[in-house]
Order: structure tokens, then sequence, then C-alpha cells
């Protein structure tokens, strides 16, 4: 019996010796969405045995990876630190003990988030497609967990015409990943964004672009083509893959019309050139003449000689 209370005694006396050297009242609070505070007690040391703290913070959460250095405050009298430039919504654990010329006091450890924050991140993919003449359909992805920076409340729709600079929005919940907007104009094109919401505010936003539906167009009518050197007779095209049969024709045309020209030409000199005629006659009478002179004289001669 003598023993164990020996035994208990020592326990007493040595974690009244190390409660001397270890921090007391650690505790956190959030100062942003990406800082933390951390206060504690200094170790009630009138020898000033304890030298230092040494404070290691890591994120638990498993979102992502935050890697933060080890931290050496060496000075007895702080009992305060602040991290910065930690992940929006983050939980973070700091590990924390005092340090003496013999070695390291226990660890002692705290939990602690960052503020919620807006959205990181807009959903990857937003597609706006018209399915009526007053409606266009809405899918979009969802944002990631680690994304968020808080608590997804919902999703924000924002639209408006191409003319105009009011936006109008609708609201939907965080399992929400598809909408039909109602009320539009016939025929329009419109902006379509969807951005996530915390009770921070709106995130980033993603947009598309596409119409209502109008009305119903028919395909052209197909015309037949067909070139010079086929039978059928139909539509001359005029192009520049059709060059030889466009030359070939003018050419011909151009034969045509000359030769049109040149008939008319002799036909019109013809019936207006009556003097033509007159000297032509007249040329024919005077050698009908000559010819019976000669035939007088030739006779004359004939009698003289005899």
């Amino acid at each position: 019996m003598e023993k164990v209370l020996i035994i208990v005694f020592v326990l007493v006396v040595l974690h009244s010796i190390y409660a001397l050297y270890e921090v007391t009242n650690l505790a956190c609070a959030p100062a942003s969405s990406t800082s933390l505070i951390f206060t504690w007690d200094r170790p009630s040391d009138p020898s000033r045995v304890v030298q230092g703290y040494i404070l290691n913070l890591e994120r638990t959460d498993n979102l992502i990876t935050d890697v933060v250095a080890q931290l050496d405050v060496n000075d007895y009298y702080v009992e305060t630190y602040t991290y910065g430039g930690l992940g929006e919504y983050g939980i973070y654990t700091l590990s924390l003990y005092t340090y003496t010329s013999s070695g390291n006091e226990p660890t002692q450890k705290i939990e602690c988030q960052t503020l919620t924050d807006v959205p990181a991140r807009a959903p990857d993919t937003v597609e706006a497609v018209g399915i009526s003449y007053t409606e266009i359909e809405v899918d979009w992805t969802e944002i990631e967990t680690k994304d968020r920076n808080g608590v997804l409340l919902g999703y924000r729709i924002i639209y408006y015409k191409f003319v105009s600079a009011w936006p109008s929005n609708i609201t939907v919940d965080n399992t929400t990943l598809q909408h039909t907007i109602t009320g539009l104009d016939f025929d329009t094109y419109y902006y379509v964004g969807v951005t996530g919401f915390t009770s921070s505010g709106d995130g980033p936003v993603t947009t598309d672009t596409n119409k209502t539906l109008g009305l119903p167009t028919n395909p052209p009518e197909t015309v037949t083509r067909y070139y010079c050197y086929e039978a059928v007779p139909g539509i001359l095209v005029f192009g520049w893959d059709e060059m030889p049969c466009t030359c070939y024709v003018g050419l011909i045309g151009l034969l045509l019309v000359l030769n049109f020209i040149f008939c008319l030409c002799c036909c019109f000199r013809k019936k207006s050139d009556p003097e033509d005629d007159m000297h032509s006659r007249g040329r024919r009478k005077f050698q009908r003449d000559g010819n019976g002179r000669n035939d007088y004289n030739d006779e004359e001669r004939f009698f003289r000689k005899r």
C-alpha cells in the first residue's frame, strides 16, 4: 500500500512539473476566409525554463492539399499568432507545444475553420438551347465541393437580350442543374449565364448565347444546271467552273451577230443606190451603139473597094 501511494505521489509531482511548461487556454478564431488567429496563455514558469513554442498547422478536411510550414516562435512571452493565406472555408488543425533546453513538452491540439467566401469557380459548362418561340432550356454542370468555399445555397440564372442592358435572374436550389426560361421574345437572341452563390455572395459566371425559335425556313430550291455541251436545253450558269462553256457561247453569239449585221448592210446597199443602176444601163447602151457604128464603117469600106 505504501508503494502505491509513493507511485501516485511521484506521478502527481511529475504532472505538476510538466504543467508548469504547458500552455493553457489554447483557442482559435477565424479572422476572414483566408486567416485564423490562435491565442494561448503562456506557461506559469517562474524559472523561465520554456524557451519558445512550436506551431504546426495542417488542413484536415481532405478537400485540397494546403502545405503550411512549421513555425518556431522563439519567445516565451508570445501568446498569439495569426496565419494568413489559407484556403477559404477550410478546416485546419493546430498542434502547439513548448520546448525547453531539455526537450519538447506534450502537444496540445485545436481545430478551426476559416470563414465562408463566394465560390471560386463557376459551372464548367453552360448550354442554352431554344426549344420554342418563347422558351430557352439551360443546362449546366455542378460546382465541385472544393471550389464552393462554403455551403452552396443555390444557382442563379442571369439572362438578357442582346439589345438590352437590363438583366433578369432566376434562383434555383443547389441540386438543380437544368431550368427552362419562359416568357421570352419571339426569334430573339439572349445571353444566358449561370453562377453559384453562398452566404457571402455570387461567384463567377459561365455564359452561353442562343435564341428562341423563329418562323420555319424552307430550304432553297435546287436549280438544275445544264452546260452547253449537254443535249437538254436549260439554264446557262456563268462562273469560274463554267468558263469554257461561257467562252464558246459568247464566241458563237458574236459571230452570229456580225453575220447578221453584214447581211443587213448588203441588203441596204442594193436598195439605196439607184445611180449605180443608171450608170450600168448607160454603159450597156453605149456599148451597143458603138458596135453598130463599127458595123456601118466596115460596110462603107467594103463598097469603096469595089
